[in-house]
């Protein structure tokens, strides 16, 4: 009898040890657990913890800080396509609207679509540009940068807006 309950205490104080030996892992379980997309600024307590849980918390604050820094890079990258996309197609968009608002001659069309193609040539062009940014980013590299006249930046610009203000009844010069 007096072995029984000598076992049965041992066992009870045991396992009383235990938990509360493993009380600070599992309230970094929990911790890290709640962290999602939208709380990657959180970062782990590292304080009242044993020296090696307290190097293991800030490892994971560390790669917290790499996660976080990713989805920021990852949160402008589209901001900058959406936005470098936005101007282009809608170039597009109003050239092709022109050239359906009324009756054109076969030559008007032609001259329509090479607009239309030069835009979405530009489009695809804006779009290697993003992507090459996007890898740049991701590997910490450098654009190379090209002189571009402000010639062809003009051109550009009428390509994509010449119909629009047409069908505002506005005329475009540049200087």
């Amino acid at each position: 009898l007096t072995l029984a309950l000598g076992l049965l205490l041992g066992g009870l104080g045991a396992w009383w040890v235990a938990r509360i030996s493993l009380r600070p892992i599992r309230r970094l379980v929990h911790d890290i657990s709640s962290i999602e997309a939208a709380s990657l600024h959180r970062r782990l307590a590292t304080a009242g913890l044993d020296a090696e849980l307290a190097l293991l918390a800030a490892a994971f604050n560390k790669v917290l800080e790499r996660v976080q820094a990713a989805f920021e890079r990852q949160r402008q990258f589209i901001a900058r396509a959406s936005h470098a996309l936005r101007t282009p197609l809608a170039g597009v968009l109003s050239q092709a609207e022109v050239a359906l608002r009324k009756e054109r001659s076969a030559e008007a069309y032609q001259e329509a679509i090479a607009d239309i193609a030069a835009a979405a040539r530009e489009s695809a062009a804006v779009v290697d540009g993003v992507l090459a940014q996007s890898r740049a980013d991701n590997v910490g590299g450098e654009l190379r940068r090209e002189p571009v006249g402000m010639d062809e930046i003009a051109q550009a610009l009428r390509r994509l807006f010449s119909p629009r203000a047409e069908q505002l009844g506005l005329a475009l010069h540049f200087e």
